[in-house]
């Protein structure tokens, strides 16, 4: 189908108007706002998924904690082998930074997205709370220009269904080991694959990239007809652009915590456009084996299948660009440019 493209800005007037109320003087999203709308995406998530991956998860509490320095989610299992999802009040506004220097820059034709970010991976690699964008970039009349704010609004919705899709991924997938509405031989698989990414912390690599194709596929589904303008796959990409810029500058201890678990952006990115490359309404992606059954089985790499063919994911922490199927070259991840 050839090489996958990273979607447009929409056009003005094409996107739904942010309600009345949601944002302040200076153009921010107000936090009752951001956290309503949390909420709204979540429960259309929800809708989204297959009914019987959605028995498995709707009933799981989803909680916004209001942690301020850390921009993170999760799905959790806890000892009492009850089912939590959560995401920091950090990460929200992390989301909300991003999408309105973003949706500013594409308008005035700025950098502000530059100077956001920088700035935010300063303050984590600090354990400062992550604040919004900086009043002072962001002047009238673009500031509160009613597209710019659609567009902010679009760009929020987008980053938090792909996180929020990644976590309920986890979830309906099994990772957790602790949702209902499995088989017998599927709980045995997810034990498996449990214990083996707790004691090999690669195997939880190719589960992450699962979480990452399943989470987009919902994404997808639930925003392809959405009134107010479609969701595509650009927030998985805002959101990847972030954590690889905090694995190149947040400092040693914090890469080695993150690349613990997660693929590096390099494998990420590819996997993500080709999911949004090969979707369409009603497709799934593949399902990874077993760490057990991966090819080779030494524990030196793991096949991991996705939309574009298997990659060899390298045992190795932290991995080596030079070992990678996939051209470096590929940063950093170009982004929709203004028109």
């Amino acid at each position: 189908q050839g090489e996958a493209r990273d979607p447009e800005p929409p056009a003005r007037g094409s996107l739904g108007a942010a309600p009345a109320g949601s944002w302040d003087a200076n153009g921010h999203m107000t936090r009752a706002f951001l956290e309503q709308e949390t909420r709204e995406i979540h429960r259309a998530l929800l809708a989204a998924l297959d009914p019987a991956q959605r028995a498995q998860v709707e009933n799981i509490p989803f909680e916004i904690v209001d942690e301020r320095s850390e921009p993170n989610a999760a799905a959790a299992c806890l000892r009492s082998q009850h089912a939590r999802m959560m995401i920091t009040s950090a990460m929200i506004e992390l989301a909300a930074g991003i999408s309105e220097a973003k949706a500013y820059d594409e308008l005035a034709d700025t950098q502000t997205y530059e100077t956001y970010v920088t700035s935010v991976v300063d303050q984590v690699r600090r354990e400062q709370p992550v604040t919004g964008v900086d009043p002072s970039l962001h002047t009238a009349p673009h500031a509160t220009d009613a597209h710019k704010l659609a567009r902010q609004r679009h760009l929020f919705d987008q980053q938090i269904a792909f996180i929020l899709g990644h976590e309920l991924g986890h979830h309906h997938l099994g990772h957790t080991n602790c949702v209902g509405g499995r088989t017998q031989a599927q709980i045995e698989r997810d034990e498996m694959a449990a214990v083996l990414s707790h004691t090999v912390p690669p195997f939880e690599q190719p589960r992450e990239i699962e979480a990452d194709m399943w989470g987009l596929t919902n994404v997808l589904e639930a925003g392809h007809e959405r009134p107010g303008g479609t969701w595509n796959h650009e927030g998985a990409l805002l959101n990847m652009d972030f954590f690889r810029r905090l694995s190149d500058h947040g400092g040693a201890e914090l890469v080695l915590a993150f690349l613990s678990t997660h693929p590096p952006s390099i494998i990420r990115i590819p996997i993500i456009r080709s999911t949004a490359q090969q979707w369409t309404p009603g497709w799934r992606p593949p399902r990874m084996p077993t760490p057990g059954d991966a090819p080779g089985g030494d524990g030196d790499a793991v096949e991991i299948p996705t939309p574009g063919g298997p990659i060899r994911l390298p045992g190795n922490l932290p991995i080596d660009p030079r070992q990678l199927p996939i051209d470096p070259r590929a940063l950093p991840i170009p982004l929709p440019q203004p028109r």
